[in-house]
């Protein structure tokens, strides 16, 4: 039975995830990226890359946003969930 569109979105996702976590050894995170460039269509231009490129163009799962520190507005940095492929590879 194929897998549902949902089902197909939360496993991209998970792997994606993986290919952001910086704690993780570079084969695990390789692997990731072998995954994902599978599950991609034939005429997506990530499939043409090696995993070894994709994996140096990794975008840092770490953003910013401000909070409200003793009435100051503060940067701090925060882990942002990945939500596509967008947020890994631009």
């Amino acid at each position: 039975m194929a897998p549902t569109q949902t089902e197909f979105q939360v496993r991209l996702l998970k792997r994606l995830a993986v290919v952001v976590n910086g704690n993780l050894s570079d084969r695990i995170r390789l692997a990731a990226i072998v995954a994902i460039q599978k599950m991609l269509p034939e005429e997506n231009p990530l499939r043409a890359e090696t995993p070894e490129s994709l994996l140096d163009r990794t975008l840092p799962a770490l953003g910013t946003r401000s909070f409200l520190v003793n009435g100051r507005t503060v940067q701090k940095r925060v882990l942002r969930p990945v939500q596509s492929l967008r947020d890994v590879w631009s």
